[in-house]
């Protein structure tokens, strides 16, 4: 059993995904398995993946977002399971730092941490900070997902408890919101992923009005009642798109009706 499994969804990553595999196998934590999920590329992202001799990368061809990360924690073996985004570039001690935050804080069943976003032409930085502490990460849950999904590190036994992926746009904030109902949370107090801001991974079509009412409003259910249930009955027939949706953007936008599993 490796210490971590990292998972990394692809879609068409060529131009990212081998510095962001270089970055993650040159972890100080060295006892881990890659599993690279691809959605379909076109563009030599399996190939370039396949050719890498680092013989702890595993390459599963599969379908959607939420598909090839359930297929990712179905072959994951680690006792911690990390993200990281093919265009995400994580710090040598990101591993080493959250492990060890999860060993000392035995009730703390997530944990992220600060994420640098850098202009793939200019290579100019912006921080994005978030609460650290689960209180306050809480608090913050209905305007926006306050822990990054290319910065998580989760327990095994967490998806065992909580249940996997489901279908929706949203798939990482939804997930979030029923981790927070039973275990602690925490953001590290550093910014110890960079990822690239690229333009093709914003919501294609989404007013930025509609956007945020509907981030505003799933933020508020989830606090109330710790999922996305009730979403269909108070907006039903609005296409209002989300905040999130970083990696399949180009995967059409669904109604809020349904994005709720029947």
């Amino acid at each position: 059993m490796s210490a971590v499994s990292v998972i990394i969804p692809t879609l068409d990553e060529a131009d990212y995904i081998e510095e962001s595999l270089d970055a993650t196998l040159a972890q100080t934590v060295s006892d881990i398995e890659v599993i690279v999920v691809d959605g379909g590329s076109t563009d030599g992202t399996c190939e370039i993946v396949a050719d890498h001799p680092d013989d702890r990368i595993i390459l599963q061809e599969n379908g959607d977002i939420v598909d090839s990360l359930n297929v990712g924690l179905e072959k994951a073996s680690g006792r911690f399971v990390a993200r990281v985004d093919a265009d995400a570039v994580p710090d040598p001690t990101r591993f080493e730092r959250q492990i060890e935050l999860l060993e000392r804080n035995p009730s703390v069943g997530l944990v992220g941490c600060f994420l640098r976003k850098k202009d793939p032409d200019t290579g100019a930085t912006t921080l994005q900070r978030e609460p650290v502490e689960s209180a306050a990460i809480r608090r913050r849950l209905p305007l926006h997902n306050p822990i990054p999904h290319s910065t998580w590190m989760v327990r095994r036994e967490v998806y065992e408890t909580v249940g996997r992926y489901r279908s929706y746009r949203w798939e990482d904030y939804e997930l979030l919101s029923r981790v927070i109902q039973q275990y602690e949370v925490r953001n590290l107090d550093a910014a110890l992923v960079t990822e690239y801001d690229r333009p093709d991974s914003i919501i294609e079509t989404t007013p930025t009005w509609r956007a945020i009412l509907a981030s505003a409003v799933c933020g508020l259910l989830v606090t109330a009642r710790g999922s996305f249930s009730f979403i269909d009955r108070i907006l039903f027939g609005l296409r209002i798109g989300v905040l999130a949706g970083r990696r399949f953007a180009r995967i059409p936008v669904h109604t809020l009706s349904g994005l709720v599993p029947r």
